[in-house]
């Protein structure tokens, strides 16, 4: 996968997209259609209109609204955008930058010039979070492994819990297998990021097409056994992915359905060292 580009909103995008449209709505009002957000059909008539026309039909719609209540949301929908870890914005800085922009002042900075700031101040936000989640990680396994019952598969990288012990020693997940499973996974702080009975159902899944420690924590777990695995990002998405960098997850994994030993021969031959 594709490094992710450590970008927790499009603010900049938005930001800009939103002066845009506020600028471009004070320069010209040909840019905008006066009541309607549809197409018009083939049959309506879509002779354009004189100036003074447009400006009629505009100054009709305005009256037919709270244009200082829309403004003020219009105002709010901005300032939601803004929000973010990454940089403290000054609000009295971006409101007269609109007004500057709305008189056809020039910007103290140009888009490409901004873009470049925000983009290192993405950067360096980004390896502080990685930093510390890493950090996090590393003492969250050294603790949780002195914790009952937890059995560590790999020190400090892999953990698990039984949550629920199988019943079936004929069946069961080797690295070979391809097992149905329910699966909830989990950031440490409890956030989900998938969660099979949500999505349709227990899933077919092989073991060579995951992430290294859900594939390897899996491995020995008989039908009808539930676990909790404890992934350090090493094996997990480490500072790739969709998820913040260097994340441990959390999974709850349950058998559901898995091959007899029997019917697969070469499933027999590995379980030994399958379940070690």
């Amino acid at each position: 996968m594709m490094k992710k580009a450590f970008i927790f909103f499009v603010f900049a995008a938005c930001s800009l997209t939103m002066c845009c449209v506020f600028c471009g709505a004070k320069k010209s009002s040909k840019a905008t259609k006066p009541c309607s957000f549809e197409e018009p059909s083939s049959s309506v008539n879509t002779k354009e209109l004189s100036v003074d026309e447009e400006e009629s039909l505009n100054s009709s719609c305005e009256n037919k609204v709270d244009m200082m209540k829309l403004s003020e949301a219009f105002g709010h929908l901005i300032a939601r955008s803004l929000e973010n870890p990454i940089v403290d914005f000054n609000l009295e800085s971006i409101i007269k930058g609109m007004h500057d922009c709305a008189r056809g002042l020039e910007a103290p900075m140009t888009e490409e010039e901004f873009e470049e700031i925000i983009g290192v101040l993405q950067n360096e936000s980004f390896q502080q979070v990685a930093e510390a989640n890493l950090k996090t990680a590393d003492d969250f396994m050294a603790e949780n492994a002195t914790k009952e019952n937890v059995v560590e598969v790999k020190p400090g990288k892999l953990q698990y819990q039984v949550m629920r012990e199988g019943h079936d020693n004929d069946r069961v997940i080797t690295q070979n297998s391809t097992p149905r499973i329910h699966y909830k996974g989990m950031c440490l702080d409890g956030t989900a990021f998938g969660d099979s009975e949500q999505t349709g159902g227990p899933i077919a899944i092989s073991l060579n097409e995951t992430i290294p420690g859900f594939g390897q924590g899996i491995v020995g777990m008989k039908l009808g056994e539930k676990r909790k695995l404890f992934v350090h990002p090493d094996l997990a998405y480490g500072v790739e992915g969709g998820l913040p960098p260097n994340s441990l997850l959390i999974f709850e994994v349950e058998a559901v359905d898995l091959p007899a030993l029997a019917e697969n021969p070469e499933l027999a031959e590995s379980i030994n060292e399958a379940i070690r």
